[in-house]
């Protein structure tokens, strides 16, 4: 896509991309409630009644959301900003109700399901550049489009699959209220917290939008594209790891988040690398994006604080129903954000927008990430944290390296220092290759 349209198109591309990822919240934490509510059922095993008078009032929810940004959108001078937000406004009841049929998939064990319809965004937006490069349009404009009409396309088929949500029996209109309301007490604060967690790599972006011109804006949001070629597999490792720890004794969580800490180490070491071949790829490949060169080394330390919240914080808190501090460890980390970030503008270590926003991202990220490895840690009885502080150690000093010394002479020592991470550790690496191959 960035090698197609302008780099002002996709930067108003990716600001329809970013805020999609924040649609969510309103929801109010309905679908995480189903979720965690009904969580251990089968699917013949839920009460469709009940949840079905909820779920047309949770649509009538949507819907008056929806309405209510359609006239907020309108009123929006910058037109293409305007264009933006109608598409945003009319995707939220789609995404309301996608989310409710994708989480009752996912704890259901319907996997393959569940995988298909969450690529569908993903597979549009490629089908939709497809379009773009053989007709040679360079509009964003058909992009939402085709994007909005292949998410129709999926949330009428899930209705279909899971039409026991919206056809049939009702139960009381007193009934279908309380589980509505049940359900979002249930679910509020997980929703709340995955928002935050998301403001902690994603508000850099909304500074961006404010601070910035809308060129900065497609320089730093590519930059987070290339990052989440490396977080779409960490995602989806935590996805599928949910249903599997709801059926595991808790006697065992503490074996299995040291040794994926250990496999999460390793992970570290290997993207850190990958640093040195994506500089080349955008050099050669995109070099209308130079100007990511000069921040990209802290992207790539952000995907593993990110990444490290997203496949052990995130998803551990969930089956230890540690919502509420999760939600606080997050309201830390973006405070923290603004605080750095209001620093960075105010004093004279102010260098550069972009690498500012990228260090205040990193900052709150490890310090949101750190104290929630903490209280997991301390809640299934792990008392050596030592991984953290290597990691932390190795995240200076990758920026550090990266930001101070030559290209050319940061890879020669980043080179030797991950040889000799993998000649020490090749036993530990050795053990953990047998564990993962075990049946």
């Amino acid at each position: 896509i960035p090698l197609i349209l302008s780099i002002s198109n996709y930067g108003y591309w990716q600001l329809y991309m970013f805020y999609i990822t924040y649609i969510g919240f309103f929801s109010l934490g309905y679908n995480d409630g189903i979720l965690l509510k009904y969580g251990k059922k089968t699917y013949s095993e839920l009460p469709f009644s009940r949840i079905r008078l909820s779920m047309y009032i949770f649509i009538f929810m949507l819907i008056l959301f929806s309405i209510s940004s359609l006239l907020y959108a309108y009123r929006i001078e910058d037109p293409e900003k305007s264009y933006v937000m109608i598409i945003l406004s009319a995707s939220i009841p789609l995404y309301g109700i996608s989310g409710v049929f994708l989480h009752v998939l996912l704890f259901s064990n319907k996997v393959k399901i569940y995988c298909i319809f969450s690529i569908v965004d993903a597979a549009s937006s490629l089908f939709g550049a497809f379009f773009l490069y053989l007709f040679n349009l360079n509009s964003y404009h058909f992009l939402l489009l085709f994007t909005f009409f292949s998410k129709l396309l999926s949330v009428a088929i899930l209705c279909i699959l899971c039409r026991e949500f919206l056809l049939g029996k009702l139960s009381s209109f007193v009934d279908g209220i309380k589980e509505f309301f049940d359900n979002i007490k249930t679910g509020i604060f997980l929703t709340f917290a995955v928002i935050f967690s998301m403001l902690l790599s994603g508000l850099g972006r909304i500074f961006i939008e404010h601070l910035g011109s809308i060129e900065d804006f497609a320089y730093y949001s590519f930059g987070i594209t290339i990052l989440n070629i490396f977080t779409v597999g960490i995602s989806a490792i935590s996805t599928a790891l949910y249903p599997t720890l709801t059926n595991l004794s808790t006697t065992k969580y503490a074996f299995l988040i040291e040794k994926l800490n250990d496999l999460f180490s390793f992970f570290c070491v290997i993207v850190l690398f990958s640093y040195f071949p994506a500089y080349f790829v955008v050099k050669i490949i995109f070099p209308n994006y130079a100007p990511v060169l000069s921040f990209l080394p802290i992207l790539f330390v952000i995907i593993l604080w990110q990444s490290n919240i997203n496949i052990l914080a995130n998803t551990f808190c969930r089956v230890l129903r540690l919502e509420k501090k999760l939600l606080a460890c997050n309201i830390i980390g973006v405070l923290s954000f603004i605080l750095v970030t209001t620093f960075f503008l105010i004093s004279s270590l102010s260098v550069n927008l972009l690498i500012n926003i990228s260090l205040s991202t990193f900052i709150s990220l490890m310090i949101s990430s750190i104290l929630l490895n903490l209280i997991i840690n301390k809640k299934v009885g792990i008392k050596n944290n030592k991984r953290i502080y290597t990691n932390l150690f190795y995240s200076f000093l990758f920026i550090f390296m990266n930001l101070s010394f030559s290209f050319t002479t940061s890879f020669v020592i980043i080179s030797f220092l991950t040889c000799c991470y993998f000649i020490i550790h090749r036993q530990h690496i050795s053990s953990l290759y047998s564990i993962i191959r075990k049946p």
